[in-house]
């Protein structure tokens, strides 16, 4: 958003979430300028609420292929949960595409079988993972996603709006699209975030 810096993914992103955004644009405006003087460090800085740990340079992070990496074995779970749940989101949501096994096709009310094909395309992906995943730590993965109403719950749908609310973080969201991007191989309406990684890099 030129308004107020807040980066989308794309374009199509911004658009669609405006009627949202712009009701808080102007006031997130002021308060980054008084942020700004006060020399503040930016959200991706601080621990997000929604992990146990924080690791510094997210975005950096990615592009080298270790956000899962010195992290806390919770936290891990967390973000490939939270990930997979994103990206279905998106597909549908921005796509029009309901993916089989997910919440968003017609009937389907347990999203683990889609969150185990995600898995493995996750493990596809040499040293994605850290070195002491194995199927007993991928089967406390699936425990925690299958583990009743909880935040991490398979059988409930999360979208942008929920993200921002449990990390209160404004660019947690595109980390976990970015993240996304590097299993899928692409990124949602075939759009290529490196340009838009590149310059969160930058700015950490």
């Amino acid at each position: 958003c030129e308004r107020c810096n807040v980066l989308y993914c794309s374009y199509t992103c911004l658009l669609l979430d405006w009627e949202a955004h712009k009701k808080a644009c102007a006031p997130k405006t002021t308060r980054s300028r008084v942020d700004a003087s006060a020399g503040d460090n930016s959200t991706s800085s601080r621990s997000a609420p929604g992990l146990e740990k924080h690791i510094p340079n997210p975005f950096t992070q990615i592009d080298s292929g270790a956000y899962l990496h010195n992290r806390p074995e919770r936290d891990v779970y967390k973000l490939l949960i939270d990930t997979y749940r994103l990206r279905m989101a998106d597909r549908c949501g921005l796509e029009g595409v309901r993916e089989a096994d997910s919440l968003y096709a017609p009937g389907v009310t347990d999203a683990m079988p889609g969150f185990r094909r995600f898995l493995g395309l996750v493990e596809a992906k040499r040293g994605v993972l850290p070195s002491w995943w194995s199927a007993e730590k991928e089967r406390e993965c699936e425990r925690l996603g299958g583990g009743g109403g909880g935040w991490s719950s398979l059988r409930r749908k999360i979208e942008k709006s929920d993200v921002l609310a449990h990390y209160r973080d404004e660019k947690f969201p595109m980390q976990l699209r970015m993240f996304g991007e590097t299993i899928y191989g692409r990124g949602i309406g075939g759009q290529d975030g490196t340009m838009i990684r590149r310059m969160m890099m930058a700015q950490e």
